[in-house]
């Protein structure tokens, strides 16, 4: 709940060797959109899909380096996600080999 009251986006770092399909695969159960079609194992009872009408979640942003360079991206709003400890658990599992930090919550 404080993620969400209080966190302004979800920031990872992706590198060249992300598997970008698997990336985003991965998102799927976390995104916002999904919350709302159905209701996953692990949610809690008060934030059941009728309940998340209207929700936002937060936003996706990434720095993605490629050959030195480096991009801030902000994702659309159609990959905004609900950053419970699962949520940050498997992008950090996707990520961790090849950053440190790889996902951090930031706030305003």
């Amino acid at each position: 709940g404080a993620r969400l009251r209080f966190g302004r986006n979800v920031h990872v770092r992706i590198d060249s060797g992300v598997d970008l399909k698997l990336f985003r695969s991965q998102l799927n159960p976390y995104l916002i959109s999904s919350r709302q079609q159905q209701a996953k194992p692990g949610m809690p009872p008060n934030m059941a899909p009728s309940q998340l009408d209207g929700f936002k979640g937060l936003p996706l942003t990434a720095v993605v380096t490629a050959s030195g360079s480096a991009c801030l991206v902000q994702f659309p709003d159609e990959l905004r996600l609900y950053p419970d400890d699962a949520c940050l658990h498997s992008l950090h599992q996707l990520l961790a080999s090849t950053q440190t930090d790889p996902v951090v919550v930031q706030y305003a």
